[in-house]
């Protein structure tokens, strides 16, 4: 995987002044990426004069689709540009992106930005995972993605899940899976999406996104039931005191335990009873506990000092050993 560079406000920017390198390379209605070529691709947005051969070598799937005896209708409805050449109707494929990717099939890497905006690298993504390029893109994508390597976190860079099962970075693809067990939603169609509402299913295997929402629901499930496990314990207080401190005050102390938990989670419940809701996430749920703590803090300080029996700080200690023990998916075994 490209080595990584500190994520900071110039990193957007620095991306976004990569589409200034689309200049009059690919702003012609067509391109001659081969003016010797024998192929016309037409694409959404123009038309790219290229050589079959050179398609072919560079890509499994052209070379299947374009080959000699190949059964794809790219190759077998032919239509012909009026230079002569065969014409393959590739109208789904974006024109600007798929001339960047021609260059490079062509050696023509003076011709190639060496910059792109998050945008346009998704766009690469997408022909690369198509058309099987990976090989023929060689080291252009480490290049293109180094400055948004550790953006995944951020809202709008979601396309890393898709991105990094493409280029196959497996250590990111870890870490973009464990970002978003832990701070993804369910919607009512089960399907696992961001805090926005943004679909993380879109081009990626739905193995991929199962298996992420199994392991969402075990961190849920631990947390919750952790929780629920506390306010079992506050609300048989009368039976076996929680409290830590010695004196008068125990049973308020319990009590006022209790009602700040209640307070923070009123719909607390047991999890085993009762599904969590796929509103929520794992994320949100642990930062819900953090602030209990402060709440419950000014309280007990009015019966003394109890803040050994703040049921805020177990919950806290308890939910991040929860979060600790998260962990991505394996690229490999996805």
């Amino acid at each position: 995987m490209p080595k990584r560079r500190c994520p900071s406000v110039s990193s957007q920017s620095e991306g976004d002044m990569s589409d200034r390198h689309e200049d009059t390379r690919f702003a012609a209605a067509t391109i001659m990426v081969d003016a010797d070529g024998d192929l016309t691709m037409r694409l959404k947005g123009g038309k790219l004069k290229v050589s079959r051969k050179v398609l072919s070598i560079s890509s499994p799937v052209f070379r299947a689709m374009l080959g000699a005896g190949s059964p794809f209708k790219e190759s077998t409805d032919k239509e012909f540009e009026r230079d002569g050449t065969q014409a393959v109707n590739l109208e789904e494929d974006d024109f600007q992106t798929m001339a960047m990717i021609a260059r490079i099939m062509h050696l023509q890497s003076d011709q190639v930005p060496e910059k792109l905006s998050f945008k346009q690298l998704y766009q690469v993504a997408i022909l690369c995972d198509k058309y099987d390029l990976r090989r023929c893109l060689g080291y252009w994508p480490k290049m293109w993605a180094t400055p948004y390597l550790d953006s995944y976190g951020i809202e709008g860079y979601e396309g890393w899940l898709f991105m990094s099962t493409v280029f196959g970075y497996e250590g990111l693809f870890k870490e973009v899976t464990r970002h978003l067990i832990l701070n993804s939603k369910v919607s009512q169609d089960n399907s696992l999406v961001t805090t926005k509402g943004i679909d993380l299913g879109e081009r990626v295997s739905s193995t991929i996104t199962d298996r992420m929402k199994v392991s969402r629901a075990e961190a849920m499930f631990l947390v919750l039931d952790l929780y629920w496990q506390e306010c079992v314990k506050l609300r048989d207080s009368k039976k076996v005191r929680v409290c830590k401190v010695a004196g008068p005050n125990i049973a308020k102390c319990d009590a006022v335990n209790l009602g700040c938990l209640l307070q923070q989670f009123p719909n607390l419940d047991d999890p085993r009873r009762t599904p969590p809701s796929g509103d929520d996430t794992v994320s949100s749920i642990v930062a819900g506990s953090e602030e209990i703590l402060d709440v419950c803090g000014a309280f007990i300080f009015k019966f003394g000092d109890h803040r050994p029996c703040a049921v805020g700080s177990r919950m806290v200690a308890g939910a991040k050993r929860v979060l600790e023990s998260v962990h991505g998916l394996e690229l490999k075994s996805s």
